[in-house]
Order: structure tokens, then C-alpha cells, then sequence
């Protein structure tokens, strides 16, 4: 399913709409959605080598990944760089988008403790306290990327 957005851009099922603008919120929740069913979840990868995508370039492998996924993106949209890498990738192919420091600091945590060997929950709570604490002060002073 398709539809058109005011400013006549295709926005494909899944794919964030025109404008959207990713807070601390917006990327805990997709978090949560995406760990749903496997807070105890353990990524496993033996040469710790973890990816948004993988080999197939299709199928979402780290938590982040599935975000990503989950919000439409693809691996040629966003690759297997680090969060802030793929969200700087990421705004170069959608400068509608706004992401705010918390977004980014939420979504890293979450990286951060499945690329430690913890569970997928564990990244959702230490996502929840390190996204919310960034995502204090003005908003116009938490704009991704700081100048």
C-alpha cells in the first residue's frame, strides 16, 4: 500500500511519512516494538561483527537494524555503519526528517548493550534512561547532527 503525502512524495507502507520528526520517544517506542516477544534476546554473532542488515542485504540483524527495517529503511538507505553514522546516511537520503540527540543516544544504548552480549531488554531499559536524560533542555538545541 501507497500513498501520497501534501507534498506528492510516495510514502510506502512502513516508510516514515514527509516531515517526521524522531525524538527519544518516537525511537524508544519502535524499540519496544521491535523487542516485542524477545526482551530476552541474545544477539549472537561469534566474530562480533553485528549489522543492521544481513548478507542478503535485506533481513534485519541487529536491534537497530530492525528499526531501520521497521521505519521503512533499507540497507542501501542506511548500511552497516554505527547508529550515527547510519542516521547521518539516513538524512542525506530524507532531509524532511528531523532525529533529535535523543534519538540517537537511545538508539546507541540499545546498540551498545546488544553489541556487549546483553539482551535486547536490557538495550530497551539502559535506551530508556540514556534517551530520556539527552532528550532534556530545548528542542531546537537537540537536533542531530550538533553543530
Amino acid at each position: 500500500m501507497t500513498n501520497t503525502t501534501e507534498t506528492n512524495t510516495v510514502v510506502k507502507e512502513g516508510q516514515l511519512a514527509y516531515g517526521t520528526v524522531i525524538n527519544a520517544d518516537f525511537a524508544l517506542g519502535a524499540l519496544h516494538k521491535v523487542a516485542r516477544g524477545k526482551r530476552d534476546y541474545v544477539y549472537k554473532d561469534e566474530f562480533r561483527l553485528c549489522q543492521n542488515f544481513g548478507e542478503d542485504d535485506v533481513t534485519p540483524q541487529c536491534i537497530v537494524g530492525h528499526v531501520f527495517a521497521a521505519w521503512g529503511f533499507t540497507f542501501a538507505e542506511c548500511g552497516n555503519l554505527n547508529v550515527s553514522d547510519a542516521v547521518d546516511k539516513l538524512l542525506m537520503k530524507r532531509p524532511d526528517m528531523v532525529i533529535t540527540v535523543g534519538a540517537v543516544i537511545a538508539l546507541t544504548a540499545a546498540q551498545a548493550v546488544q553489541d556487549n552480549g546483553g539482551t535486547w531488554g536490557l538495550g530497551i531499559e539502559t535506551a530508556v534512561i540514556t534517551g530520556r536524560a539527552a532528550s532534556t533542555g530545548h528542542v531546537g538545541e537537540n537536533l542531530w547532527p550538533r553543530a
